[in-house]
């Protein structure tokens, strides 16, 4: 695109590092060093979406960090206070921040530098740090991982398992061999649940597992104190659920 386009009129390439609620897709490794290499070659600005992956969420501080890419400008909001209080922000490097020391950019918002929202951030950010849950959410997403690897094994519904952290998916299937969706990435079923996923979220709410979907995918994230017990516990109500979808496929 950059190449039919023109670099010079191609401002910059803004990317989620892990993808978010679009099924949680991790890129192979080599993708985001490629991608920063493209855009430094042509003069575009990378800029990396983390407002669901950041602080801790994929076991590292920011989820580029996996990959040891550093974005020209960065979002992020949600984690950054862990949600107790509307926030978002935006952080770029030295050499974007030093451009607006000169070039003003006059912009402004109704709650722009909220002192509760960003006292907030600050002490969540000593929470992240002195409790340790970036490292807490590493080690735990080990264990998810491989809960998640034994459940793709043992049932015929599961497609496809992923993700890093406590930032994780779990993709179902009709059949693991084609790996024909459950549900069809439609407009149709992004409005409206299929019948099968709903049953399954509502098994899962009635045992204590608060999730949710996107079309075939069943998302996993939990809180980033939670312990090994607890998420085994969640893991193995998630395993018997899945016994809905097991029976679903084979009968129709």
């Amino acid at each position: 695109m950059i190449e039919v386009e023109g670099p010079g009129k191609i401002a910059a390439i803004m990317v989620e590092p892990i993808t978010a609620s679009n099924c949680r897709i991790v890129p192979p490794d080599g993708y985001l060093q490629r991608l920063r290499k493209i855009c430094d070659e042509y003069g575009v600005l990378l800029i990396f979406d983390e407002v669901m992956t950041g602080f801790g969420r994929t076991g590292e501080w920011f989820a580029c960090n996996h990959w040891n890419v550093v974005p020209d400008i960065m979002t992020v909001a949600k984690g950054i206070n862990s949600g107790y209080v509307p926030m978002g922000a935006t952080i770029a490097t030295r050499k974007i921040a030093e451009h607006f020391e000169d070039n003003i950019f006059y912009d402004g918002l109704t709650n722009f530098g909220h002192p509760l929202a960003c006292a907030a951030a600050i002490a969540a950010i000593h929470v992240y740090r002195e409790e340790k849950l970036v490292e807490n959410s590493k080690a735990m997403g080990e264990v998810l991982m491989q809960e998640l690897e034994r459940i793709k094994e043992e049932h015929p519904c599961v497609g496809d398992v992923r993700g890093k952290g406590l930032f994780a998916a779990i993709e179902l299937v009709k059949d693991k061999e084609t790996r024909e969706r459950l549900v069809p990435w439609s407009v149709e079923y992004y409005e409206q649940k299929h019948a099968a996923m709903g049953e399954l979220l509502v098994k899962l709410k009635e045992d204590g597992v608060h999730t949710y979907n996107r079309w075939n995918v069943l998302m996993i994230a939990p809180p980033l104190c939670i312990n090994e017990e607890e998420l085994m516990e969640g893991m193995e109500k998630i395993d018997k659920a899945l016994t809905i979808i097991d029976k679903y496929i084979s009968t129709t």
